[in-house]
C-alpha cells in the first residue's frame, strides 16, 4: 500500500514432478549406457560425419599406449592415424607406403565393414565399423592377436598334413596318392 506495508501476493506455482523426474531417469539412462559402452571388453570409439572422436572408452586408449594422449574427444582421426604412423605404433611399413596410407586413413579404415591390422608390438586388431544416419562412425576395436596366433598354427599345421597325404612317412618319398595326382594333372 502507500505505507510500504504488504497488502496481498501473487505467486504463479507449476508442478515440476513430471519434468524432474524424466531428467532423473535421463540421467540414469545415459550413466546406464556410459557404464556398458565402458564395460565392453574391446575398444569403443565414436567419430562424427567429420571424424572427429566424440566418444572413446578407456579399453580403446589402452590398446593404443604410444598414442593413448591423441585419442581423445575432439581429435580428428587423421591427426590419430599420422601420429600412430609417426609414433611407429603401427607394424613396420616403408615410407611411401605410410605416406600413401596418410592421404586418406578415413576412406581406408573407416570406408570398409571391418579392417585387420598389426601393432608394431606384434598385436593384431580387428575394427568393425557401422555407419548411423548422420553420417558419424561406430567403431569396435578387439584385440585378435590370440586368433591369429591360431590361425598361423593351423596354416602349418595344414600344410604339414598335406605333405604327409603325400609323402611315405617311413622314406619320405612321394606315395601313390602324390603319383595320382601328378598323373591326374598331366592327364589334364
Amino acid at each position: 500500500d502507500e505505507e510500504g506495508q504488504l497488502s496481498g501476493l501473487i505467486t504463479h506455482n507449476r508442478d515440476v514432478t513430471e519434468r524432474r523426474k524424466m531428467a532423473l531417469d535421463l540421467a540414469e539412462s545415459q550413466q546406464h549406457l556410459s557404464d556398458a559402452l565402458e564395460n565392453i571388453p574391446g575398444g569403443v570409439a565414436m567419430f562424427d560425419a567429420k571424424g572427429t572422436l566424440v566418444y572413446s572408452n578407456r579399453h580403446y586408449r589402452e590398446m593404443f599406449p604410444l598414442t593413448a594422449d591423441l585419442r581423445v574427444p575432439g581429435a580428428n582421426y587423421r591427426d590419430i592415424f599420422v601420429g600412430a604412423l609417426h609414433q611407429g605404433e603401427l607394424a613396420a611399413r616403408t615410407e611411401a607406403n605410410a605416406a600413401e596410407l596418410a592421404k586418406d586413413p578415413q576412406d581406408l579404415l573407416l570406408s570398409r565393414d571391418k579392417v585387420q591390422f598389426q601393432l608394431s608390438d606384434g598385436r593384431w586388431i580387428e575394427t568393425h565399423v557401422r555407419f548411423t544416419l548422420s553420417g558419424a562412425c561406430f567403431a569396435l576395436y578387439s584385440d585378435i592377436t590370440r586368433l591369429k596366433s591360431k590361425e598361423a598354427k593351423l596354416v602349418e599345421l595344414n600344410a604339414k598334413l598335406s605333405l604327409a597325404a603325400v609323402t611315405d612317412g617311413l622314406t619320405g618319398l612321394a606315395n601313390r596318392r602324390a603319383f595320382d595326382q601328378y598323373l591326374d594333372h598331366e592327364l589334364k
